[in-house]
C-alpha cells in the first residue's frame, strides 16, 4: 500500500528510501491506508532520533480505535491509551519505565487477537522482549482525541515532540482480512 499526502495527517513528514520521517511536532500522525478486519500482527521498525516523548501506534480493536503509546511522558511509561477512560500511564497495560533509546533501530511487534463476546487481547514485544500486554473487552478501549486518524479502524503511526523514522510497517492478518482505507470524499461544491 502506498502512502499519499492525505494520509500524513499532522506534523512535518517526509518520505524517502529509508522510510517515513517525522520532525518534532505536537501529535504528528500518519494513517496507514488499510483496515484490519479481524485479528492481526503489526510489525514496525523505527528509530527515534531526537527527543524523549511518545511514539504512537494506532492499533484498532475490532470496530473501535485504540493506540499504543511508547515512551510517553518523557519516557516514564508505555501502554495502551484510554483503557476504561485511563491514559497509557495509568491503566492495566502500563509499563514503567517506558524508555526508548534514541538513534538505535527498534522492532515492535503488536498482536491484536479478537475473541467472542467482545474479547480482545493485545500483546507486544519490543526488540524481541515481552512488553505491553492487556486483555479485556473492545468496549473498554478508545482513542485519545489528539491521535484520531479520520477512521476508527485505521492503522497509523506518529509521535509527540520527537523526531522519528519509521523504516517499515508490515501487517499480517492472523484471522479475517485487510481492506483498503476508503478514499476520502471531496466536500460538496
Amino acid at each position: 500500500t502506498t502512502l499519499k499526502p492525505e494520509h500524513l495527517k499532522h506534523g512535518s513528514w517526509t518520505i524517502d528510501p529509508q522510510g517515513l520521517a517525522l520532525s518534532p511536532s505536537d501529535f504528528g500522525v500518519a494513517t496507514v491506508p488499510v483496515i484490519p478486519q479481524g485479528s492481526y500482527e503489526l510489525r514496525i521498525t523505527f528509530t527515534r532520533t531526537e527527543g524523549t516523548d511518545g511514539i504512537f501506534i494506532a492499533l484498532p480493536v475490532g470496530a473501535r480505535g485504540g493506540n499504543l503509546n511508547l515512551s510517553g511522558w518523557g519516557g516514564q511509561a508505555s501502554g495502551l491509551e484510554w483503557i476504561d477512560g485511563n491514559e497509557a500511564n495509568d491503566n492495566d497495560s502500563t509499563v514503567r519505565p517506558g524508555t526508548i533509546t534514541n538513534n538505535q533501530p527498534h522492532t515492535l511487534v503488536a498482536r491484536v487477537t479478537l475473541g467472542g463476546d467482545d474479547d480482545v487481547t493485545v500483546t507486544t514485544t519490543l526488540d524481541g522482549q515481552p512488553y505491553v500486554r492487556w486483555a479485556g473487552k473492545t468496549s473498554q478501549v478508545q482513542t485519545a482525541a489528539a491521535w484520531k486518524l479520520g477512521h476508527p479502524q485505521a492503522l497509523g503511526v506518529g509521535a509527540h515532540r520527537c523526531a522519528i523514522r519509521f523504516h517499515s510497517v508490515r501487517l499480517a492478518m492472523t484471522e479475517g482480512k485487510a481492506v483498503p482505507l476508503p478514499e476520502a470524499k471531496a466536500p460538496p461544491r
